[in-house]
């Protein structure tokens, strides 16, 4: 009936058509109507496990009887009692693919998750051990100019090894020529300004020392002027005609340590407004603190060769140390 929360449809089970067979004048089963329609057509031989039925039939003349008493749950009966069909063979089959599938996925991921913890840890472990290795060759330099040099060399090897070992690095945007970073303050460790003035000494001419001195003086006055230290703006006067470092070899840990991602962005914050110099320009991660690591390695072995663990900055430093006038104390 359309009306009654039911649809009747013709018996298509043989058990069906062999009970018509012997006297009961069958009309069909009652369905649900909030149920998928079974197979149609009187010969369909299709399996009562498809859908749950009504357990009950209605005869043309006669009062409902119960065909089977109490229909059983589906979670009851394992296959259909007429045909033998299995009804949650496939079901049982999905499952256990399911089940199969989910056990990989969590066992694969399990297994990353640890694998990328360890890495992590050891990452992490790499830095102090750096240092460690560091602070025992510095120990063992003749001066705190060789322990400077020594802590260039061995930290440009590290960071390199990690730039090539590593996957994804940030990009890097640093060029031949490009000097934006140049004209920022720099301050350096012990040691760093003692190797810098005996490469000048040998590889500068005397006419070129003579207009170095001049330049450095110019750029400390430039430097005294500004508030803080990242207010300054100054070209370093080691920076050459082409915009290229001239002492690059042995030029300082700060600047090593320096990279960017955006060379425009670099020349923004330097050479901007106001405003755009406040920028602050992210490095690499694992680059900077390797040169860090350097910095504070040369503090330490500054201190205990009785020395002064402090940084300077480069540009009064070197002149204290390259003008004929001052006193040269070792730095």
């Amino acid at each position: 009936s359309s009306g009654g929360g039911e649809v009747r449809v013709i018996a298509w089970s043989g058990v069906m058509r062999g009970l018509a067979g012997r006297g009961a004048d069958l009309v069909g089963l009652v369905w649900p109507r909030r149920l998928a329609k079974p197979p149609s057509g009187e010969n369909s031989g299709g399996c009562f496990f498809a859908e749950k039925p009504v357990p009950t039939m209605h005869l043309e003349n006669g009062p409902k009887i119960s065909m089977m008493g109490q229909w059983p749950s589906r979670s009851d009966i394992s296959a259909c009692p007429f045909c033998g069909q299995d009804r949650d063979k496939g079901n049982r089959i999905v499952m256990a693919k399911l089940d199969d599938a989910i056990d990989r996925i969590t066992s694969d991921i399990s297994q990353t998750g640890a694998l990328t913890a360890e890495a992590s840890r050891r990452y992490e472990e790499m830095f102090p051990g750096f240092r460690a290795e560091l602070a025992r060759v510095l120990e063992q330099a003749p001066t705190i100019s060789d322990a400077a040099q020594a802590a260039m060399m061995l930290v440009d090897a590290a960071s390199r090894t990690l730039r090539d070992s590593f996957p994804r690095q940030p990009h890097c945007d640093c060029r031949d020529g490009c000097s934006a970073c140049c004209h920022l303050f720099v301050a350096v460790p012990p040691g760093v300004t003692s190797l810098i003035a005996e490469h000048i000494r040998k590889t500068f001419p005397q006419n070129e020392q003579q207009a170095l001195l001049d330049r450095l003086g110019q750029a400390a006055r430039i430097i005294e002027q500004a508030q803080t230290t990242s207010e300054v703006r100054a070209r370093c006067p080691l920076l050459g005609a082409d915009e290229r470092c001239t002492i690059y070899d042995v030029r300082p840990l700060t600047c090593r340590a320096f990279t960017s991602s955006s060379a425009p962005r670099c020349h923004t914050m330097v050479f901007g407004d106001e405003h755009q110099r406040k920028d602050r320009i992210d490095q690499n991660p694992g680059h900077f603190r390797l040169h860090l690591e350097a910095t504070e390695a040369l503090q330490d072995a500054a201190r205990a060769r009785g020395l002064d663990g402090r940084q300077k900055g480069f540009v009064h430093a070197l002149l204290d140390r390259l003008a004929p006038s001052q006193d040269r104390a070792a730095d």
